[in-house]
């Protein structure tokens, strides 16, 4: 790891923090700058603006996500633990995200652009990963399915939707923290619906 990428790991570890606790519509970059010691200019040389910053903490957390799940992949254990234990996983970022950001419906409006792009490219990452559970789960002969890819596609669709008609009608209304018993219930649907999923999957 270079110098610069040292900088940008401490830069995104201070903001994480300070993000979880006033959320990024409290958050200026003068304060993450002397968080870390570093002056503002310098801290403008590696991200323009707290938003950029926020996108850049995002990807971090979706990247320890994906490593995550890789790593299970890559254990001895069954597909069907996998795919139970992604949506345990998923939720728990998705939870830990919002957390994070805290956002007014302001500075929503400013990050839902960049995020909108995040949330794509994290789609199609959470498509790949879902294959290769998939995958792994045919060749081992658990699971019976003809198209990997589809199926993948369809899970993932699926919970997103889940997902969004939960959610959908606080962050309209600009309210980033999700009461509790929202994420439980996604979590009874996520678990539901996956189970559906495996037993049209599963071997008998």
């Amino acid at each position: 790891m270079s110098h610069s990428d040292d900088i940008v790991e401490l830069i995104l570890s201070a903001s994480q923090k300070r993000f979880g606790r006033y959320g990024l519509s409290k958050t200026t970059m003068s304060e993450i700058a002397s968080d870390i010691g570093m002056s503002k200019a310098s801290l403008y040389y590696y991200f323009k603006d707290k938003e950029s910053i926020f996108k850049a903490v995002a990807a971090k957390e979706q990247g320890d996500f994906e490593d995550k799940m890789k790593k299970a992949i890559n254990a001895e254990t069954t597909a069907k633990k996998m795919l139970l234990d992604y949506n345990i996983y998923r939720i728990k970022l998705l939870q830990k995200l919002l957390t994070i950001a805290k956002l007014s419906n302001e500075n929503y409006k400013q990050v839902k652009p960049l995020m909108r792009l995040q949330m794509n490219s994290f789609k199609k990452n959470e498509i790949s990963i879902v294959g290769e559970i998939l995958k792994t789960g045919a060749e081992r002969k658990e699971f019976r399915i003809k198209d990997v890819n589809a199926g993948a596609e369809l899970f993932i669709d699926i919970l997103r939707g889940l997902r969004q008609e939960r959610f959908s009608c606080f962050i309209e209304k600009g309210i980033f923290n999700i009461p509790y018993k929202e994420y439980h219930k996604l979590k009874e649907q996520s678990e539901l619906f996956t189970e559906i999923f495996l037993k049209a999957l599963c071997i008998k």
